[in-house]
């Protein structure tokens, strides 16, 4: 299979664009939404030095939402993060 690098930079970079003026028309809540439903890592085991649990999304600034052991949802906003 082969393809144009040129294309797929354009496509990629027309979907970009389309995504921020969704976002800038309708607020990022509607990005987050078509994010949320292809996430991959949702359920997955979560783990940092400070704090371990189950990936249950992301909130409305980006930040990371892990569930952990006791039930506390905690925001996870830069930084390394390994999913098992």
């Amino acid at each position: 299979m082969s393809f144009d690098l040129e294309d797929v930079a354009v496509s990629f970079l027309g979907f970009l664009d389309e995504l921020h003026e969704e976002s800038r028309v309708s607020g990022f809540g509607t990005v987050l939404n078509r994010w949320a439903g292809r996430w991959a890592h949702r359920g997955c085991f979560v783990k940092r030095p400070e704090v371990e649990g189950i990936a249950e999304g992301i909130d409305e600034a980006g930040a990371l939402l892990v569930r952990t052991r006791d039930g506390e949802k905690v925001r996870i906003s830069g930084g390394e993060v390994n999913f098992q």
